[in-house]
């Protein structure tokens, strides 16, 4: 992605925390990241609200229904008005239960909407979140690398991230505050070039591909 330092990074919480544009990270060089890593890997749609998966085994039509994995690391910055909760996969992930899914799962890409040639293969989601108010809520789904047929664990630890900025309120208050409710396409590897999306979002264009709470 393209950083405020007008430089490309790889994605990880740190970095998309640091750098990444201030509408999606709050960030605040008093409130450093709390990152730790989970005992198991999140599952998309559990309870703890990651509804969104790092690595998924599919074609390129939802049915029939991919392999997805979660997450293995959290991080979270909170303030007063704000909170940001990014989720990544820590190093020494082992992805092999994953593996042996995607394996066992003999997917079958035939549907007639979409070219499935060449599916199933390997994706590698990045999922970025954003609610301010006065302004709603934004989702923009961009995949962090390439789709390979070949499991590749390099783009999975540095291609996948989960993050949700959230402030609710613009100002802080003396007293408690409520929050309300909050709620795949090609790319080159961002190393190199920028997706589309987030150039638009360096450039200060706000393209923001997403939708309204």
């Amino acid at each position: 992605f393209c950083g405020v330092d007008g430089q490309c990074h790889l994605y990880s919480c740190q970095s998309w925390y640091e750098l990444g544009p201030r509408d999606f990270t709050g960030y605040d060089a008093d409130s450093p990241l709390v990152c730790q890593d989970l005992v198991g890997a999140t599952q998309p749609g559990d309870a703890d609200g990651v509804y969104y998966p790092s690595v998924s085994f599919r074609c390129r039509n939802l049915n029939p229904k991919p392999i997805d994995m979660g997450f293995t690391n959290k991080c979270t910055v909170s303030g007063r008005s704000s909170d940001f909760t990014c989720y990544g996969l820590a190093q020494g992930t082992d992805f092999q239960p994953f593996l042996d899914e995607a394996s066992a799962a003999q997917l079958n890409c035939t549907d007639d909407e979409y070219d499935e040639t060449g599916y199933p293969k390997f994706t590698y989601r990045v999922t970025l979140e954003t609610r301010l108010p006065g302004k709603g809520g934004h989702t923009i789904l961009t995949p962090g690398f390439n789709d390979t047929s070949e499991f590749n664990e390099t783009f999975a630890l540095s291609g996948t991230m989960y993050s949700k900025y959230e402030m609710w309120t613009d100002q802080p208050t003396s007293g408690p505050t409520t929050r309300p409710t909050a709620f795949p396409t090609q790319a080159s590897n961002p190393a190199s070039t920028c997706s589309p999306v987030l150039v638009g979002l360096c450039l200060g264009l706000r393209l923001i591909v997403g939708f309204m709470f």
